[in-house]
């Protein structure tokens, strides 16, 4: 989402008497892997700090209640017309931004928190509290808005969007060591597939090995077995979150695993067993919602053109199966699934 960036003066004319946000020194050897524009949503963020008068931030409450304002966090505040128009991902980044612009320390942003950030996908609610590495200044003290991390590594943190964040390496290692599975293995199946926010640089190339060796370079043994199984799992073929989840439930359920991404010129699919001849597809709700899937086709217009490529997909195999999230997210069902399709039993 690109913010407009106010001026001074219409800031002070919506919000009263205004001070510009604060800006903080920067380590300039901090890797900057966010665009220029990125920063700009600091200048719609409205904290009752930068309200110079009892007045201004009693008008700014007002505001909020009649709607012209949500508050996204005790203190902070957006134009309810950009959090209205976000979704879930955008709006906890937007909460992840608020508490770390009230913060009265630089944070370095680490877990889910850095996830979001990274615009990596996330399965389920995103958390309450944003995740912080613990600092030298401030300890590993938690709060109710902040759960801080001791650090695992020596990694260099980024900067993203004006904020510093954990390295996309050490976020998936230290979301494996401490989410679960399935979360963890939705987590690092897109940051090997290249799957972060369009509008970031592309950070050094992200493979299992690297994840391994950030995962060696621990200073602590903390779940290292855990963080270990979860990486050796991942793979970068895995095309979405619902493949990612229904590779896990495959695998819980006993099943064989599949070839992923097999060619069906001029398709791919998403699972094949070539042993039996089955051709499994998780079915997700985006390729019919979500106009930059669709391109310039109407929904009609795709469900016409998916039970075409259905058609001749079960034309050349021997078993086909199409399954939803939650069938993906059931182990014994989606195996139930499978094997109505054609997969035998093991």
């Amino acid at each position: 989402m690109r913010l407009s960036l106010p001026s001074p003066a219409e800031a002070a004319s919506l919000h009263g008497s205004y001070s510009p946000p604060r800006s903080r020194v920067r380590n300039p050897n901090t890797q900057d892997v966010h665009t220029a524009a990125a920063r700009e949503w600091r200048y719609q963020l409205i904290l009752n700090r930068d309200l110079r008068t009892p007045a201004a931030r009693s008008d700014i409450a007002r505001r909020a209640v009649r709607g012209e304002f949500v508050r996204v966090t005790r203190g902070a505040f957006l134009p309810a017309s950009l959090w209205h128009d976000a979704g879930p991902d955008e709006r906890f980044r937007m909460r992840v931004k608020a508490v770390a612009a009230l913060a009265s320390e630089d944070l370095v942003l680490s877990h889910a928190s850095a996830a979001a950030l990274w615009g990596l996908p996330w399965v389920g609610p995103w958390p309450d509290r944003i995740d912080a590495l613990a600092s030298r200044a401030y300890g590993g003290h938690s709060t109710r808005t902040v759960c801080r991390h001791l650090p695992t590594t020596d990694s260099e943190p980024v900067m993203i969007d004006g904020l510093l964040v954990t390295g996309l390496a050490c976020t998936v290692v230290d979301l494996a060591r401490s989410r679960g599975f399935t979360r963890a293995v939705v987590v690092g199946d897109a940051s090997l597939n290249g799957a972060t926010r369009a509008e970031l640089a592309a950070p050094a190339a992200l493979d299992a090995d690297r994840l391994l060796e950030e995962l060696e370079r621990s200073r602590t043994g903390y779940a290292s077995s855990r963080a270990r199984d979860v990486l050796e799992f991942l793979d970068a073929r895995s095309g979405s979150p619902g493949e990612s989840v229904s590779r896990v439930s495959m695998w819980r359920a006993g099943l064989p695993a599949p070839v992923l991404q097999q060619s069906f010129s001029p398709w791919f699919v998403d699972s094949w067993w070539p042993d039996y001849g089955v051709i499994g597809e998780f079915d997700g709700e985006s390729k019919y919602r979500d106009p930059q899937l669709r391109g310039r086709r109407s929904p009609a217009q795709v469900v016409i053109d998916e039970k075409t490529r259905e058609d001749e997909l079960r034309r050349r195999s021997r078993g086909f199966a199409r399954w939803g999230w939650d069938l993906a997210r059931s182990p014994a069902a989606l195996a139930g699934r499978l094997r109505r399709g054609g997969l035998p039993a093991h």
